[in-house]
């Protein structure tokens, strides 16, 4: 039994070496690598002239070599961690995609003129495939980026997606939608009123319609010097509660001198809403831009087959004072819109990633 014990192993664990060399080393606190740009102006400017010159010279069919040379730059000067950023995009694959983006807006551009309602059938069947473009758009430009000859990856699908651009991309984009029917209104019904209800004769009523480019051009000069100053929402939504309050005017008034007065400050109130909502769709989707203002911008022609029509039903079959409200409750969901914006944060550059849209990125 004593020397079976003592054959036994030892269960008893052993003491840990004290030894300091035999420690395994503690693992380095990972560091932050800043990024560095080495581009010059001197050198993009060469780029920028020719891409610019070809690009006009081959009816924009160079566009698509441009932005690869574009890309291509600003990639290769931009640096962190002793290495640079290479794109890899097919020139070719985005003319396939420009092209099929062009057919499908000319059809739209060419059926508008014939049957509105054909082309509110065309835009609604593409606003359901916006997500997929806006994912797929961003899936092209991550398979096509590479750091460290190592492919970047994207993994989003069309339900993150929809879930990502709602907050991102659909409210901006009703905002050009209500934009452009209401002022597509104003074109089409606006003398028409002034006739009916203030009893103006055609001469008059369209004398006291053109103020309402004037102001808008206008106040579009005023609107580029102000947004350098102040963020976009604020003006977007002093701008839209403005407008509406003053369309609201323009339906009150009772004179000739009020409603042109009236318009002329709708007209201010209107410059600022369609570049700004634009330009916080673009700053929404840096690396996507383009798509989503071309998608964003086609939202908004379905706006002038949809609001506007919708004058003319009601006008017909009440009278042109009820019909007013269209015009006075598009602005409101304009505004109404924008106060959502100020509630998720304003108009500040959001990256999808950083909404879920990316959530699956990745090299590989």
């Amino acid at each position: 039994m004593h020397d079976i014990a003592a054959a036994a192993p030892s269960t008893q664990a052993a003491p840990p070496n004290a030894s300091s060399a035999d420690a395994a080393p503690a693992p380095a606190p990972p560091s932050a690598e800043p990024f560095h740009f080495t581009g010059k102006a001197g050198e993009y400017f060469g780029i920028w002239i020719v891409n610019l010159f070809l690009t006009i010279v081959t009816l924009g069919i160079y566009s698509a070599w441009a932005k690869v040379r574009k890309k291509r730059y600003f990639y290769g000067n931009t640096w962190v961690a002793g290495a640079n950023f290479d794109f890899h995009g097919n020139p070719v694959a985005i003319l396939k995609g420009r092209l099929l983006a062009f057919a499908a807006f000319a059809a739209y551009t060419l059926a508008g003129h014939y049957s509105p309602k054909v082309a509110a059938l065309i835009a609604l069947a593409i606003m359901p495939a916006v997500p997929w473009l806006l994912v797929r758009s961003f899936a092209f430009n991550a398979l096509n980026s590479s750091y460290r000859n190592l492919r970047f990856h994207f993994r989003a699908g069309y339900a993150d997606g929809l879930r990502a651009i709602w907050p991102l991309f659909l409210v901006p984009a009703l905002i050009v939608f209500l934009y452009v029917g209401t002022e597509q209104s104003v074109w089409d019904w606006q003398v028409t009123y002034f006739m009916r209800q203030l009893s103006m004769d055609n001469v008059a009523a369209a004398r006291v319609l053109s103020i309402f480019p004037i102001a808008i051009m206008l106040g579009r000069l005023v609107t580029n010097r102000l947004l350098m100053r102040m963020s976009p929402t604020p003006v977007l939504l002093v701008s839209t509660i403005g407008a509406t309050l003053c369309f609201a005017m323009v339906m009150l008034a009772t004179t000739a001198g009020l409603a042109a007065g009236a318009l002329l400050v709708c007209g201010l109130f209107m410059a600022s809403i369609f570049p700004t909502a634009l330009g916080i769709v673009s700053s929404r989707f840096p690396t996507a831009s383009g798509t989503a203002l071309g998608l964003a911008i086609t939202g908004g022609w379905l706006g002038s087959v949809a609001v506007s029509p919708t004058f003319g039903w009601v006008a017909q079959h009440t009278d042109f004072s009820r019909a007013y409200l269209v015009i006075v409750g598009s602005a409101a969901v304009m505004a109404l819109s924008v106060v959502w914006l100020a509630r998720q944060g304003g108009a500040a550059e959001v990256h999808p990633a950083a909404a879920g849209l990316g959530a699956g990125t990745g090299t590989r």
